[in-house]
């Protein structure tokens, strides 16, 4: 053992035996004591560096007897030396190796080290070779076992950080770029450099410190600038990083400033455009007097719809503002757009002799109605063509001037009025003196004239004006305005003289804009004795209730002078809009200001658009033309009642009612009783005055090809069919066609129907009884009513049939006599009322001609009809899809056939589980 506590049991032969023991021999071990007892347990401390031994003579004792003694002998190891030498502190992240040598230098030697993570060496370090900051711990073992456990110590240095932006942003070519650097250790050192960048005309740098330096970008495009920074700590770490920053040239807008004209109620679009990448517009825009829309702002581009409310135009300024990557153009940037005024047009709508209103109007189909229309802008192509002529030949004619002292002020001067003595030198009279010569001024038409002159007067002429009287521009299309004039330049005397046209308008409250500047004078301009003429067009001035026009002489002393003659206003005035109307789901247009009788066949917007013929500025307005769906008329009939007829009801209530059945009106009420088979029409109007129409044929119609419309099929005849041969001049021939005329020139007449369709053309036998036509009904119910029905025409005025018919062979119902009918005119024979059928269950229906004569006895026959007014005896035999099971689905069959409208019957059957 090495420095450890003993620990030896002693045991006896005999029974209660106790030890007592003395230390013999010690071998420079200390802490080995004699004692009593039945183990020896001493801390014992072999100070050396080489193994020593210890001997104990232990004697047993019982009942007073002590035995043989008994040597015990330890050997006491000596303890390992471990020195540690924690490794030097490191930079991070670090990496230490624990099995480095130097850390355990001056250690006993050969000693086994382990490495742990705790005092209690029970967690190894997985790779001691490369550790980082921390604790750990080395454990030394000897040969023989012996160990000791110290810690090692793994400390290192944090590496310096940038805390400032490592983007930052963006700046201003040909500006300062400025950065402040910041660590997070404190004394940290910056180092940084850029190199050469593409587009960057500043050459590489570099230094220390904050970077302070300016950048120009030549393109027209952001460029990004890479700055590589280098950080030491103040305990020697490096750190390496970049930061990064976009160069930008100022934004500059490209796109026009001015952007046109726009008619008021019509979007104005304006998209900005800017050779730099990535530029950013903002734009505002205030109010403007005479413009509808409230101050906006936005970005990007415009398009907003700008409604002017005025006659006149008005200029509207949104102001753009451009940035690039946090480079901002302090240069704010006006685009103008002047807004036309557009016709403010109105339309009402209006039903025949009711009142016109606006927005919308409800119709019945087939219904019309009128349209009307206006505009706020007149015809005034008559205004007059003059608004100002001055020639100033007899007084000043209402032009003022405004200034205080009467020698440095506009005034009335005449032709051949001394301008100012001069001298004047040819190059030949240099050498023999110059004699004076006197210029006279002469206007355009030799008179009087409007005439400053600071040559002949002393003093500074400042402002002086010369101001027009008022005129108004309303309603005109175009203005020019012209004079003549002298405009003689000092010259850059005295002073700097100059002289300005200029014009004012007054706002629609009453008050005066500021004078602005039409043009400006700075250099002579035509001659004393030869006045130059100027015109201008001044369009802009249009629309305003009062204008003012002055000339203003300013800034001369002893100078030269201006004169002004034949001043005018012209101008040409506004032609009358012109309208038209269209409409949204059709091609109707019109050009009338209010058309009349206009009948859409469905819901309809009208809107008529007047456009003012001298700015082509349109103005628009609607209205809206519901026309209603008509009434849906239907009809139930029931069966149910008195056998004698059937009652008709119309489903829905309405205002009015009419019946009607071929061509006869049979009543104006909701219901209607019938007798007769056949098809009744009805037509309501509702309360909007509506009209509609709805048709119901109350009985089966039995009759196969009754119309005649399948041609001369399904019945029987003992006349000869002629159809398509034209020819029908024999008697006992027949054809089924459109047109009688087309088969004899003697015959004439069209269908019963429409007119168009086709009906059976007879040439009368002579004699009775030859079967015209004839059909055999089958599944007739016995004891039953039946109707029968059919229409008959002269085709031929001569001699008219006499038609019945004949059922099973018996002539019943009434006759269609057309004796003293005129030709094409139909005539219904019917059975009257009823035809009973008895026992018979079947009936052979004929149509006979009772009318003998040859000549003549030509007619026509159509729309043949037989039907019941009774419900047919229905019969019915209830059953079910199958035997079925308790909880399953049962299919019941109610087999019912014959009868008319559904029955409910109350009944049972019998089902079982």
């Amino acid at each position: 053992m090495f420095r450890g506590s003993t620990n030896i049991n002693l045991t006896g032969t005999v029974s209660g035996t106790s030890f007592k023991w003395t230390v013999t021999s010690t071998g420079g071990i200390t802490g080995a004591s004699e004692g009593t007892g039945n183990k020896i347990q001493q801390i014992l401390l072999n100070p050396g560096t080489t193994p020593g031994t210890v001997t104990y003579k232990v004697i047993p004792v019982a009942k007073g007897c002590e035995g043989a003694p008994v040597n015990v002998i330890v050997t006491v190891n000596p303890t390992p030396e471990l020195v540690i030498t924690n490794p030097d502190t490191v930079c991070s992240p670090a990496q230490v190796d624990l099995t480095n040598a130097d850390i355990t230098a001056g250690s006993t030697t050969g000693l086994a080290l382990t490495y742990w993570n705790n005092e209690a060496a029970t967690s190894s370090v997985q790779n001691p070779q490369n550790v980082g900051p921390g604790t750990y711990y080395i454990k030394a073992t000897t040969n023989s076992g012996c160990a000791v456990i110290k810690p090692v110590t793994v400390v290192e240095n944090p590496l310096p950080q940038l805390t400032s932006a490592l983007q930052v942003p963006g700046f201003c070519s040909e500006t300062a770029f400025e950065y402040i650097f910041s660590s997070n250790i404190p004394g940290t050192e910056f180092n940084w450099s850029r190199a050469e960048i593409s587009g960057i005309s500043t050459p590489p740098n570099s230094g220390s410190g904050n970077i302070n330096e300016v950048l120009v970008n030549f393109t027209t495009n952001p460029i990004e600038v890479v700055y590589d920074v280098n950080l030491v700590s103040p305990t020697g770490c490096f750190y390496s990083t970049q930061i990064k920053t976009t160069v930008t040239p100022t934004p500059l807008l490209n796109s026009a400033l001015n952007a046109g004209s726009i008619c008021s109620g019509l979007p104005f679009e304006y998209t900005p455009t800017s050779l730099t990448g990535g530029t950013i517009f903002k734009w505002s825009r205030a109010a403007v007097e005479g413009i509808s829309n409230n101050a906006t702002s936005g970005t990007g581009g415009i398009n907003e719809t700008l409604v002017n409310t005025t006659n006149q135009i008005l200029g509207v300024t949104y102001r753009y503002i451009l940035a690039s990557n946090n480079c901002e153009n302090p240069q704010v940037y006006n685009v103008t757009v002047t807004v036309t005024p557009s016709p403010d047009t109105e339309v009402l709508v209006a039903k025949a002799g009711e009142n016109p209103v606006s927005n919308e109007i409800e119709i019945c189909p087939g219904g019309s109605v009128n349209l009307f229309s206006n505009t706020s802008f007149p015809n005034e192509s008559n205004v007059p063509s003059v608004l100002i002529n001055s020639n100033f030949n007899n007084n000043s004619h209402g032009w003022t001037t405004e200034q205080q002292y009467s020698n440095r002020r506009w005034r009335l001067g005449n032709s051949q009025e001394e301008v100012a003595s001069a001298t004047t030198c040819t190059l030949l009279q240099l050498f023999f003196g110059c004699q004076p010569q006197t210029t006279y001024f002469q206007s355009n038409d030799n008179s009087q004239f409007f005439l400053v002159n600071s040559n002949t007067s002393s003093g500074t002429f400042s402002n002086v004006n010369l101001v027009s009287p008022t005129f108004n521009t309303q309603n005109y299309n175009s203005l020019e305005l012209s004079f003549w004039h002298v405009y003689k330049d000092g010259g850059g005397g005295t002073l700097d003289d100059r002289g300005y046209l200029e014009f004012r308008t007054q706002r629609n409250s009453g008050t005066w804009n500021g004078w602005l500047e039409l043009d400006d004078f700075r250099s002579s301009d035509g001659e004393a004795n030869n006045f130059m003429k100027r015109t201008y067009s001044i369009n802009n001035l249009i629309g305003f209730r009062n204008v003012q026009i002055r000339f203003r002489y300013h800034n001369a002393n002893n100078d030269w002078y201006w004169a002004i003659d034949n001043f005018s206003i012209t101008g040409t005035g506004t032609a009358a809009p012109e309208v038209e109307w269209t409409a949204d789901v059709s091609e109707w247009t019109s050009t009338e200001i209010n058309p009349t009788n206009i009948s859409p066949s469905q819901t309809t917007v009208y809107t008529a658009t007047y456009t003012d013929p001298g700015t082509g500025c349109p103005g628009s307005d609607s209205v809206k033309v519901i026309v209603r769906q008509p009434p849906a008329v239907t009809i139930t009939p029931n069966y149910c009642g008195d056998s004698r007829f059937i009652e008709l009801i119309s489903d829905n209530e309405y205002v009015s009612y009419m019946w009607e059945s071929g061509g006869e009106i049979l009543g104006r009420g909701r219901k209607l009783e019938v007798e007769i088979a056949s098809t009744y029409s009805l037509t309501v109007i509702d309360e909007f005055g509506c009209t509609g129409s709805g048709s119901i044929n109350i009985s089966d119609e039995l009759i196969v090809n009754g119309d005649f419309e399948a041609g001369a099929s399904g019945f029987y005849t003992e006349y000869r069919n002629r159809t398509g041969s034209g020819d029908l001049y024999p008697e006992g021939d027949f054809a089924v066609d459109r047109d009688a005329r087309a088969y004899h020139n003697d015959f004439n007449g069209k269908d019963h129907t429409t007119g168009n369709g086709r009906f059976m053309i007879i040439n009368g036998a002579p004699g009775t009884g030859k079967v015209i036509w004839r059909q055999t009904i089958e599944n007739i119910q016995p004891n039953t009513n039946y109707y029968f029905n059919a229409w008959g025409m002269n085709v031929n005025p001569k001699t008219p049939a006499r038609l019945q018919f004949r059922v099973n062979g018996q002539a019943t119902g009434s006759i269609a006599d057309l004796r003293g009918r005129p030709v094409g005119e139909w005539v219904k024979f019917y059975s009257n009322p009823f035809w009973n059928s008895g026992n018979a269950t079947s009936a052979v229906l004929e149509i006979i001609n009772l009318e003998t004569i040859r000549d003549g006895n030509d007619f026509g026959l159509d729309d043949i009809s037989f039907g019941t007014l009774e419900p047919i005896v229905f019969s019915i035999d209830p059953d079910s899809n199958s035997p079925h099971c308790s909880g399953g689905t049962l299919e019941l069959y109610a087999n019912i056939t014959g009868g008319g409208n559904q029955y409910n019957l109350p009944g049972q059957m019998e089902m079982g589980k």
